[in-house]
């Protein structure tokens, strides 16, 4: 579940000083330093196991399928899609 922008300011305000928050709010004023790091900050989770002409296929560029590629049959079915809804969650 996707928690509510209420929701997730509630728990920002549990864990972010008051310095934190003033920076985050200059930095959500300043949109081209928040469009760039939005970029470099999700850049692994949109590219990472895109396919690229010129380039040979490698599937432990995604991030599942890195997860089964590194520790094969030692991950459970349950923990594998605990993580992979968490990583659902993260990008969203």
């Amino acid at each position: 579940m996707i928690a509510s922008s209420a929701k997730k300011h509630e728990l920002l305000d549990k864990f972010l000083n008051a310095n934190e928050k003033t920076q985050l709010g200059k930095l959500a004023e300043n949109k081209a330093l928040l469009s760039a790091l939005r970029k470099v900050l999700l850049f692994d989770i949109y590219y990472n196991g895109t396919l690229k002409e010129g380039e040979a296929p490698d599937p432990a560029r995604n991030f599942a399928l890195g997860m089964v590629a590194t520790y094969g049959h030692q991950l459970s079915d349950e923990f594998l899609g605990r993580s992979l809804r968490a990583q659902w969650e993260g990008i969203m």
